[in-house]
């Protein structure tokens, strides 16, 4: 005679996840997101989350990430890494002022340059401004922005001044003169945006219609310091 015989076993998972990793790791600043450990588990799949501290250390701050890797049974284990975040990446120019030639006696405005950082909202600036020569006149205004671990990025914007406009002279007025008259030739004056002006003139002489008859035609020239010319003429009879 035999009689069934029922046994029934219920299975257990008591065991935590095993989790193994580096204490103490470096990723880029702007992409230190993810999962770097490793684990497992002796019956189930396992899910992992992390949380994140931010604390500081070293230029860009440092994490301590808190690992949460459980299994199926609810078994977890909880692992900690320090990550510390490097930055190798220069500001970026976002915005400048294109180089220019300007006209001297224009108006104008500083230039501006805008940068923008990967990782660091606010950024070291620093400017600074020579310039060269007189015709032209070269400006150069320099930019620099650093971030939190020294990356700097340095622009230039050039601004070049130049003086193509001649003086504007102003002559004497001529008129008529007879014989016996000395003539009063009078002296031009000359404007210039610019600079200084050396005014000088050249003359031409005509005979009239009677020995004692003639006239006189003066031209006057006004040179600025970048060798622009004015004219201005003066006619005496």
């Amino acid at each position: 005679v035999s009689a069934p015989f029922y046994q029934y076993f219920q299975i257990l998972d008591t065991t935590a996840p095993v989790v193994t990793g580096e204490f103490d790791i470096e990723k880029p600043c702007d992409n230190y997101e993810g999962v770097f450990i490793s684990y497992e588990d002796n019956c189930n799949e396992v899910s992992v989350d992390y949380s994140d501290e931010h604390v500081s250390g070293g230029c860009q701050g440092r994490i301590i990430r808190t690992y949460y890797v459980s299994d199926a049974c609810q078994n977890m284990s909880t692992f900690q890494q320090f990550i510390t975040l490097t930055d190798e990446v220069a500001p970026v120019v976002t915005y400048q002022t294109e180089d220019a030639v300007i006209e001297c006696g224009s108006e104008y405005s500083a230039p501006v340059v805008e940068f923008a950082d990967n990782c660091a909202e606010e950024l070291t600036y620093a400017s600074s401004v020579s310039s060269e020569g007189s015709c032209p006149e070269v400006i150069t205004y320099t930019f620099s922005a650093t971030d939190n671990c020294n990356n700097t990025t340095t622009v230039n914007v050039v601004y070049t001044i130049v003086d193509t406009t001649a003086p504007m002279v102003y002559a004497p007025y001529g008129g008529q003169f007879s014989c016996d008259e000395e003539i009063m030739y009078g002296m031009a004056e000359a404007w210039d945006a610019c600079s200084d002006v050396v005014i000088t003139y050249s003359d031409e002489t005509y005979e009239g219609e009677c020995p004692a008859a003639s006239s006189s035609f003066r031209t006057w020239m006004a040179a600025d310091a970048c060798g622009s010319i004015g004219y201005g003429y003066t006619t005496y009879y």
